[in-house]
């Protein structure tokens, strides 16, 4: 998958800041599945900051990765989250990974390796992240979030704000590349960044992809777990409230 001409032009200017930064990944440190590492902003957006991320998958071209953001502040931890130790992952501090903010950015946004987890803890990870109940799978979650009351509410919709902002760029790319414009709905602009959730749900239930196999899977998936992790999200604080 190549990047999209206005992409790369508006790129252009940022690279020498991104690519040349004695932080980014060299040709000896390249950037792979259970990497944790510093995400950069695509742009100088001021609403976006440098944030710790674990890559779960990297695109086969090397230009994408899947991800999930991380922080050391253990006592935000929910019952969605994993705790891993210094000795475990090799970084400095504690480090809480957040199974359900999860989405995709571009590989240069990714910067200095400040750790990493094993196969078998990302094995644990995905138990988690797909079970119901994770206290059934892991030891190492936090307690359950308790509502708009509880001290971690603003903490949890700031994070998935936060990644949103991180990876809008990739996410409109993969959006972008992948819709036929005669399934958008008439009402939008046929622009895929406006689609709301219902629209982009509704979008996800008609198989509105590309059915092209010469596509790029990676980015179509990508695109369906960003929103699918978004509305998971959602549905859990409305549970929570209700």
């Amino acid at each position: 998958m190549t990047l999209p001409d206005q992409l790369s032009a508006a790129l252009s200017s940022h690279r020498s800041r991104i690519g040349d930064s004695e932080n980014r990944p060299t040709g000896r440190e390249i950037v792979q599945r259970g990497d944790i590492r510093q995400v950069e902003p695509c742009f100088d957006d001021p609403h976006d900051a440098v944030r710790l991320a674990l890559v779960l998958t990297v695109d086969p071209d090397g230009e994408s990765v899947e991800i999930v953001l991380v922080h050391p502040y253990v006592e935000l931890a929910t019952e969605t989250d994993l705790v891993f130790t210094p000795d475990e992952t090799r970084a400095p501090y504690p480090i809480v990974v957040q199974t359900r903010v999860r989405s995709a950015v571009w590989t240069l946004q990714m910067g200095k390796r400040v750790g990493s987890l094993s196969e078998e803890d990302l094995e644990e990870f995905s138990r988690v992240a797909v079970d119901d109940n994770p206290f059934t799978v892991s030891p190492r979650t936090g307690l359950p979030l308790a509502g708009p009351a509880d001290y971690r509410w603003n903490f949890k919709l700031q994070e998935i704000e936060t990644l949103n902002h991180l990876a809008a760029d990739r996410i409109f790319t993969a959006l972008e590349g992948s819709l036929h414009p005669q399934w958008l709905p008439p009402s939008s602009s046929q622009d895929p960044s406006e689609l709301d959730m219902d629209e982009l749900e509704a979008l996800f239930e008609a198989d509105a992809f590309n059915p092209d196999p010469q596509a790029n899977q990676f980015g179509r998936d990508l695109a369906r777990d960003f929103c699918n992790s978004y509305q998971s999200s959602c549905d859990r604080i409305l549970a929570n409230a209700a």
